[in-house]
């Protein structure tokens, strides 16, 4: 009886033209953080004191450069990427799970509706965007205590095992991980209730959040507005996860193959090639809109709704 009276306000809710709910996408949002941020201070203060560089009497300033210089170890940094991974893909599949939605349509896990041809130009499009947005970003100051310094340093010098593992959970298990939650859970609800373009840029900010260093966030902005668009083109957070996996992956291969990739990847011929590269690819993501996908879509009103989406 009752799961007919909620089919009914379901139908009744799409006919009136009412907009989802989002109230719990924001404190998942909180959740995620939180649950992140718990874990690498335990993290943290577990590798410092198994170090031994937990000692009383030192001040805030020493105990602060002391956790800094343990962020960049690799038991810190492989715990928070597959922590973060784990949160992330945990909450996504919880909210496709309790959706009255079919689960992949809810979190835009089916077969991306770009070509090969089209997403090979959307991965360059966005090495050169990532290229060219980390020579910007070195002008800033700061930038050598960022979390990009600091994991370009983490990069250099991996090899055999280390570079392997490296490439999995940068390359692959961490944007699995984003691309799920902020692709397919967020952004896919929020352009639902406010339109694809305010959902794109709300999801984006939340991403751009969640990385919580400053100059990090910037670039997690511009990637989150890049990535949030190829994922509308596709209609599949799985075509945003490939973009995103080979950026990751060729810039951990890069870091770590070629010592002097600094100066290199940041020489003005190469910085001008990926500012063109970019700008190309964006032109590209904004103009094309044969396949009618802006606006808000359609409500889908299942037969078994759940009180929870």
């Amino acid at each position: 009886m009752q799961e007919t009276l909620d089919h009914a306000d379901t139908q009744e809710d799409a006919r009136r033209g009412r907009r989802p709910r989002v109230w719990h996408l924001f404190v998942l949002f909180v959740l995620a953080q939180v649950s992140i941020v718990a874990v690498l201070g335990v993290t943290l203060g577990f590798v410092a004191a198994s170090q031994g560089q937990l000692e009383r009497g030192r001040d805030i300033q020493q105990q602060t450069a002391i956790l800094r210089s343990v962020a960049g170890s690799p038991e810190v940094i492989y715990v928070s990427l597959i922590s973060a991974a784990v949160v992330c893909i945990g909450l996504a599949l919880l909210v496709g799970a309790l959706s009255p939605r079919p689960f992949v349509d809810r979190l835009r896990l089916r077969r991306g509706r770009l070509s090969t041809a089209e997403l090979a130009g959307a991965s360059i499009g966005f090495l050169g965007l990532s290229n060219a947005a980390d020579a910007i970003l070195r002008l800033l100051p700061g930038y050598g205590h960022s979390g990009i310094a600091v994991f370009y340093r983490f990069f250099q010098g991996r090899g055999s095992v280390g570079l392997w593992l490296t490439i999995l959970l940068v390359g692959v298990v961490a944007p699995a991980g984003e691309e799920i939650f902020y692709r397919g859970a967020l952004q896919t609800r929020l352009g639902e209730r406010f339109g694809r373009r305010t959902g794109l840029v709300m999801a984006s900010v939340a991403f751009a959040l969640a990385h919580f260093e400053p100059i990090h966030m910037l670039f997690a902005l511009a990637a989150g507005f890049y990535l949030g668009r190829v994922c509308d083109l596709a209609a599949s957070c799985r075509t945003s996860f490939a973009v995103h996996s080979i950026n990751n992956s060729v810039a951990v291969a890069g870091a770590a193959l070629i010592e002097a990739n600094g100066a290199f990847l940041n020489a003005p011929p190469i910085v001008a090639a990926s500012v063109l590269f970019a700008a190309a690819s964006i032109f590209w993501l904004w103009r094309r809109t044969a396949d009618g996908i802006s606006g808000r879509p359609p409500a889908i009103v299942s037969t078994n709704p759940q009180p929870v989406d």
